[in-house]
């Protein structure tokens, strides 16, 4: 089933919810595959408009993980190895998730793990 889920400024931590509809549900780390890295146009346009930040950047794909405080993932998870690139959003100087490293937009990925404010993705096989 595919979610969509953002980092929840007033919680701290990423809030999420199935596509389907239903409650928000939160936690500590997320790890998705196929991820979209979406950002509604309208929502950052009040952001640059408003100087309030606003839910219309998140994303979306199949959850395979998740891990908070009462469920912490195991210690040997490492979700993180060769290959993966950090990716970042920041309504202010981007329009849409860029890879970190070369500020290039990043649209899709294999998978990606969300820890807190930190985005990890694989980036797609080139084909």
């Amino acid at each position: 089933m595919r979610y969509e889920t953002y980092f929840n400024l007033h919680k701290q931590c990423l809030s999420y919810r199935s596509m389907r509809g239903g409650r928000v549900q939160h936690a500590d780390v997320l790890e998705f595959n196929d991820p979209e890295f979406v950002v509604q146009p309208a929502g950052r346009e009040r952001v640059l408009r408003e100087g309030r930040k606003n839910v219309h950047a998140f994303v979306r794909g199949e959850l395979i993980g998740m891990w908070d405080e009462q469920s912490p993932a195991p210690e040997s998870y490492q979700p993180i190895g060769i290959g993966w690139r950090e990716v970042k959003y920041n309504p202010y100087k981007y329009s849409s998730f860029v890879w970190a490293d070369t500020e290039v937009l990043v649209a899709r990925a294999q998978r990606a793990v969300l820890m807190g404010r930190h985005i990890y993705a694989l980036p797609m096989q080139d084909a």
